[in-house]
């Protein structure tokens, strides 16, 4: 097994000089309901950073959702039509906040079934069919959302990585499991550690900004770099927190920590 490391961040790809508005990617991010509007703005807050262009629709359409997002975040531009932002896009983040029903589930199928890059995260990883998963697909759970999805247990920590990485390697996919302040990467060949976090990432909202991280680096990176970039960015975020307020952080927080964070690691 490998660990995560600073040098994954430093890899990932940077504005070109003469590039264009756009052509360092552009993010699809659905999710939200009224129940768990919060998580759809932790995630777009940390990808919109890294990002030219950060789009968001609420589904099911939830007109009070996209005013919390407007407000949140003016960096990230609220869309009616989803497929249509999603044919634009250069990787979708889909399932932050996302309800579970029959909707929900043919839009997270139809989001896999265009062939880019997707993290799914939260309700739709339950929800996607399992035999439409493909290498460019993502899922980012936690413990539970995992059993949730596979009727499997995971031991905590390490002990988990032989689950995960059969799952991977049956499924087709990469996943990155959250489990008990490790976080196991794997596209079901090679697998990854990622020891960067704190305790206090027990805290909801922190696998948001998580997956928002994700999804922006797979705009233009490849998929399980993005991964393993991800994970370490957000405990490398939480970690600068510790040291100015201790545990006594939110997610809201991370997110707002993590430019710093990035900048810190391309100086090592």
């Amino acid at each position: 097994m490998n660990l995560c490391r600073a040098s994954d961040v430093a890899a990932l790809k940077k504005p070109a000089k003469g590039s264009r508005k756009g052509e360092n990617g552009v993010l699809l991010v659905v999710g939200g309901s009224k129940e768990y509007f919060g998580a759809p703005i932790h995630s777009l807050r940390a990808a919109s950073f890294f990002v030219d262009l950060a789009f968001f629709s609420p589904f099911p359409e939830n007109n009070s959702l996209a005013r919390k997002v407007k407000i949140a975040n003016q960096d990230v531009i609220v869309v009616s039509d989803w497929r249509k932002a999603a044919e634009r896009a250069d990787a979708l983040l889909v399932g932050p906040g996302l309800a579970v029903g029959a909707r929900e589930k043919s839009l997270v199928d139809y989001c896999v079934g265009l062939g880019k890059p997707v993290v799914l995260d939260a309700g739709a990883i339950k929800l996607v069919s399992k035999d439409k998963l493909h290498s460019r697909v993502a899922l980012t759970p936690h413990a539970g959302e995992f059993k949730n999805a596979f009727g499997l247990t995971v031991p905590k920590g390490v002990a988990a990585a032989p689950v995960v990485k059969r799952v991977a390697t049956e499924s087709g996919c990469n996943i990155l499991l959250k489990n008990a302040g490790i976080d196991l990467i794997t596209d079901g060949k090679q697998v990854f550690l990622n020891k960067s976090g704190i305790p206090a990432m027990t805290k909801g909202g922190t696998g948001d900004v998580l997956a928002g991280l994700a999804a922006a680096f797979a705009c233009r990176n490849d998929l399980l770099l993005s991964l393993r970039a991800a994970a370490y960015l957000n405990g490398a975020a939480a970690r600068e927190l510790e040291k100015k307020r201790g545990w006594a952080f939110t997610a809201t927080d991370l997110a707002e920590s993590v430019p710093d964070a990035y900048a810190g690691l391309l100086k090592k």
